[in-house]
């Protein structure tokens, strides 16, 4: 039996966990055994981390912000050059592209897309039915979300499959670094409680909901301090990030507040804190929530999304209503 090329599609120029997980799983698949493609934007941090790798990366530019005929004819160009059997769609905007693929290669090549976010309102009116009429493959990461596909669209539930996306557990199970040294390598102070959050800035991560809510606890005097891990979305969110900036400095909280770039071996940031909190508005799958809980972590979600199904409440962690800050700190206060 021939081996079948299976090609990751995913032009985003941004550097969040839905990029991370591209390449991982990419990589996964390749160490596995799978031929592997890896269709990637050369201007993003998604190229040139991969670049960095052994997977053949092919450079891939849309000539506009939606899908048209011209990227529809010029990856057509490529699928068939390279004999791609299968192609992994990861952005909701490539849809359209993706059924312009199916149409022109028709069974030549079989269409997939992994969700990374969640689907939003009902798509079943005709533009959405012709356009999902040509997937082969709707990979969610959570059965709340193939529940979802099944009441909100045309999908056929046959054509939906539930795949948790997976983390490398021995790197948060076992890190190479003791707290100490996780907190000496972030110039974070040794004696303090410390909690965190790992995330691009953006206003869709809240993090204004966790320095909102590290106010009202430091007014009470809980000794605590925070850590922020995370890169802004390349070109996006200036505003947002201002607004973080603004915020530390009119609760005084300079001090109190470490705002660190992500960074490799991300590992040792959960190895530093002492309490992980997601405060996204409504993550679809947190991996950083898993990562977390890996590495021995008391873990505090927002109760949307699909952190519900990751985070039991009052079992294997606590959860709070999202951009509620005094809610998050009387869960603090538990902890």
């Amino acid at each position: 039996m021939n081996q079948k090329t299976i090609a990751f599609f995913c032009p985003s120029k941004s550097w969040g966990g839905l990029e991370m997980n591209v390449l991982r799983i990419a990589l996964w698949m390749q160490e596995a055994g799978s031929r592997i493609l890896l269709y990637a934007d050369p201007d993003s941090q998604l190229y040139s981390e991969a670049y960095k790798t052994s997977l053949p990366l092919i450079s891939f530019i849309s000539e506009s912000k939606f899908s048209d005929l011209k990227n529809a004819a010029k990856l057509k160009k490529s699928l068939t050059e390279n004999n791609v059997d299968i192609i992994l769609f990861h952005l909701n905007r490539n849809f359209p592209l993706l059924a312009l693929i199916k149409i022109m290669m028709k069974d030549s090549i079989k269409t997939a897309y992994v969700q990374h976010m969640q689907l939003g309102a009902n798509k079943k009116d005709l533009i959405h039915k012709v356009i999902y009429s040509r997937l082969d493959c709707w990979i969610a990461p959570l059965n709340m979300f193939k529940k979802s596909l099944v009441e909100y669209t045309s999908i056929p539930e046959s054509k939906i499959s539930v795949v948790p996306f997976g983390i490398e557990l021995d790197r948060f199970t076992e890190p190479k670094r003791s707290r100490e040294e996780a907190r000496k390598l972030l110039k974070l102070p040794l004696n303090k409680t410390i909690l965190g959050f790992v995330g691009r800035i953006d206003p869709k991560k809240c993090q204004h909901t966790l320095i909102e809510a590290a106010h009202l606890l430091i007014q009470q005097e809980y000794d605590i301090e925070i850590l922020l891990v995370g890169d802004k979305s390349k070109n996006e969110h200036d505003q947002y990030v201002k607004k973080i900036e603004e915020m530390i400095t009119e609760y005084n909280l300079i001090k109190k507040i470490h705002l660190r770039e992500h960074f490799k071996e991300i590992e040792a940031a959960y190895k530093a804190i002492d309490i992980f909190i997601l405060t996204s508005s409504a993550e679809t799958f947190g991996m950083v929530t898993i990562e977390a809980m890996a590495s021995g972590l008391p873990v505090i979600g927002t109760n949307s999304g699909g952190t519900p199904e990751i985070t039991e409440d009052n079992k294997t962690g606590l959860l709070f209503e999202p951009e509620n800050a005094p809610d998050l700190a009387e869960k603090l206060k538990i902890l």
